[in-house]
C-alpha cells in the first residue's frame, strides 16, 4: 500500500514521484526518473521509478495515457474530501 505523506515528502520514492507529477503534468517514465534524480538529488534507478509508477497506477493514484503519466484527479478529489472529513470531526471533538 502506497500512502502519500506530505509531512515527509522525501520519505519514499512513491512520494517523490507524486511530488514530481504534481509539479510537472504529463511526464513519461524517463522524465519522472530525471526529475527525481535532479530535483531531489536522489540517485535511483530507472527501474525503481518505473516500479513505483506501476504501483501508483495499480492504486489509482497515477494514470497512464500513452507513454505519459499524470496524477489521477479523482484521487486528488477523494483525498481532499477525506482530509476535510477528518478536520471536521477533530474540530467537533476539540
Amino acid at each position: 500500500m502506497v500512502v502519500f505523506n506530505p509531512l515527509k515528502p522525501q520519505s519514499s520514492l512513491a512520494n517523490l514521484v507524486v511530488l514530481v507529477l504534481g509539479e510537472n503534468w504529463q511526464l513519461n517514465a524517463r522524465g519522472v526518473h530525471l526529475a527525481v534524480c535532479s530535483d531531489f538529488n536522489r540517485p535511483v534507478s530507472f527501474q525503481a521509478v518505473h516500479k513505483a509508477l506501476k504501483k501508483l497506477g495499480e492504486e489509482c493514484i497515477v494514470e497512464k495515457s500513452g507513454k505519459n503519466y499524470s496524477i489521477n484527479l479523482e484521487w486528488v478529489d477523494s483525498m481532499i474530501i477525506f482530509c476535510e472529513k477528518i478536520k471536521e470531526k477533530n474540530q467537533l471533538i476539540g
